[in-house]
C-alpha cells in the first residue's frame, strides 16, 4: 500500500541543482553526538516510495573544506535554476519543484556535483551523507517566496507543519506533511508560479551509491556502550556499524527509538498490526510540532475507517519508563497531545476525526503513571482503547508486548 503525504527538504542554491539533477534529497546537520545522527535518521526513515518531495531553497552557508579562496567560497552559483532554464536574482529564495521518492534512504559520505560543468559552486559536500532517491515530477523555473507560505496562508487549512517547525525554532532538514497539506502546497505552487516543466524533460544522472539506512540492521551490528560522541569530521567520518544505539536492553537515545518506530510502524509486528486495525493506514510520521509551547509529539498516525471518518493515533515514546511526578507529567503529556491531535487533524480532513487512540511505546511504566493513566487516557468520550506497548531489545531485535490501559 502506498502511504500518501509529502516532505519539504531544506536546500540552498548550491545544493538544490545537485539534488534535482542527481535525483536525491540529502540531509545535513550538526552531529557531535550519536543522538544527533539518529535524529537525522528519524527524518529520512519517515519517507516512503511514492510520497512527494518539495524543496525550500534558503540562503546558503559558505562552502567548507574545499580548495577555494575566501571570496569564491561565499559565492552562490551564477544561476541555480539554469538546469531548468530558469533565471536567478539576488534574494530569490522559497519553495520550488515537485519530486517523488523512489527508494529507501542511503548513507553515502562522498562529494557530488551537479550536471552543470560550468559552475563549481553547485556542490553537495560529503557531510550531506544521508540521501533519499527521488525523481522529478514537475519542475518550476522559479520559486514561491517563503514569506507568502508562512505569513499569508491560513494556519488551519494550508501548510501547517513547515511553518510551525520554523516558528518553534525546530526547523529541520526534512519536514513531513499530511496528505492534505501536500495537496495544498501543490495547488499553491501551480497557482503562484507562471509555468512548469514536466519532470521527464529534465536531464538527470541519478546517484544510486551508498549503504541502505536501517535501524534494524544497526541494532543487529551496532556497539553497546556509553561513548556518545561522534568522531571528528561529522557524518563524512562515520561508519553505520559504529553508531551507538543501545544500552543494555534499551535504546540509548529516544531519537533511536523514534527512528526505529517510524521505519517499522507499517511493517509486520503484531503489536503494530493490532494498533492499525479498524481502518486503512493513510499517513504517519514522527516529530509532529504540537501546541504553541514548542513541544513535539513523537509520532502520529491516521487511519481512515469504513465509515470514511478518521482515527488519530498519537504515539508518545520513552526509551525508559513512563513517569508521572512533579516535573515529569508524562501521562498528562499524552493526554494533551491526544486532545490536540483531534483538533489539529479536524482542520485538515475532508470529513471528521471521529476518535483518538492514545499510545505509549516505552520500556516500562512507573507506579505513579500506572495509577493515573487509566483514568486520564479514558477521560474523553472520543478516546478509544488507549494502549501501552512495552519494548525491549534482545539479540539485536526489538520485542514488543501490547496491553490496553483500562479504566477499571
Amino acid at each position: 500500500m502506498e502511504i500518501c503525504g509529502g516532505h519539504v527538504s531544506t536546500a540552498n542554491k548550491r545544493t538544490y541543482p545537485v539534488m534535482a539533477t542527481r535525483s536525491l534529497l540529502a540531509t545535513y546537520g550538526g552531529v557531535s553526538y550519536w543522538s544527533s545522527v539518529q535524529d537525522l535518521f528519524s527524518d529520512v526513515l519517515s519517507t516512503r516510495p511514492g510520497q512527494y518531495v518539495f524543496f525550500n531553497v534558503t540562503k546558503n552557508d559558505p562552502l567548507r573544506n574545499r580548495d577555494l579562496d575566501v571570496k569564491s567560497s561565499r559565492l552562490e552559483p551564477k544561476n541555480f535554476l539554469s538546469f531548468c532554464d530558469g533565471t536567478d536574482e539576488r534574494g530569490k529564495y522559497g519553495y520550488t519543484g515537485i519530486f517523488k521518492i523512489t527508494g529507501k534512504p542511503r548513507f553515502n559520505p562522498t562529494e557530488l556535483s551537479s550536471l552543470n560543468d560550468e559552475d563549481s559552486n553547485e556542490i553537495l559536500e560529503a557531510n550531506y551523507a544521508i540521501r533519499v532517491p527521488i525523481e522529478p515530477v514537475k519542475i518550476y523555473p522559479d520559486v514561491f517566496p517563503e514569506w507568502r507560505l508562512l505569513d499569508v496562508q491560513d494556519v488551519n487549512s494550508d501548510v501547517w507543519q513547515p511553518r510551525f517547525r520554523k516558528f518553534l525554532q525546530g526547523a529541520k532538514s526534512l519536514t513531513s506533511m499530511t496528505p492534505w497539506e501536500t495537496e495544498n502546497l501543490i495547488k499553491m505552487l501551480d497557482e503562484n508560479i507562471s509555468y512548469s516543466i514536466d519532470g521527464e524533460e529534465i536531464s538527470t544522472d541519478p546517484d544510486k551509491e551508498g549503504k541502505l539506512i536501517s535501524m534494524n540492521d544497526i541494532l543487529d551490528q551496532g556497539p553497546n556502550g556509553r561513548d556518545g560522541t561522534v568522531p571528528d569530521g561529522g557524518l563524512s567520518s562515520i561508519e553505520l556499524e559504529d553508531i551507538v544505539v543501545k544500552e543494555g536492553n534499551k535504546f540509548k537515545y529516544e531519537k533511536g527509538l523514534e527512528a526505529w518506530w517510524v521505519e517499522n510502524f507499517d511493517k509486520d509486528f503484531q503489536a503494530f498490526d493490532d494498533i492499525r486495525t479498524g481502518g486503512e493506514l493513510v499517513w504517519f510520521s514522527n516529530y509532529i510540532p504540537a501546541t504553541s509551547s514548542g513541544s513535539a509529539l513523537d509520532g502520529l498516525a491516521i487511519l481512515k475507517k469504513d465509515n470514511d471518518k478518521y482515527r488519530a493515533i498519537p504515539v508518545e515514546m520513552k526509551r525508559g519508563e513512563v513517569k508521572e511526578k512533579p516535573g515529569r507529567r508524562e501521562v498528562e503529556q499524552l493526554y494533551r497531545y491526544s486532545v490536540w491531535a483531534r483538533e489539529f487533524l479536524s482542520n485538515k480532513v475532508e470529513t471528521e476525526v471521529e476518535d483518538v487512540r492514545p499510545v505509549y511505546l516505552a520500556h516500562g511504566m512507573k507506579d505513579g503513571a500506572k495509577k493515573k493513566a487509566p483514568r486520564l487516557l479514558n477521560k474523553e468520550s472520543y478516546f478509544v482503547d488507549p494502549t501501552f506497548i512495552e519494548y525491549s531489545l534482545k539479540d539485536g531485535e526489538v520485542q514488543l508486548d501490547k496491553r490496553l490501559i483500562e479504566d477499571k
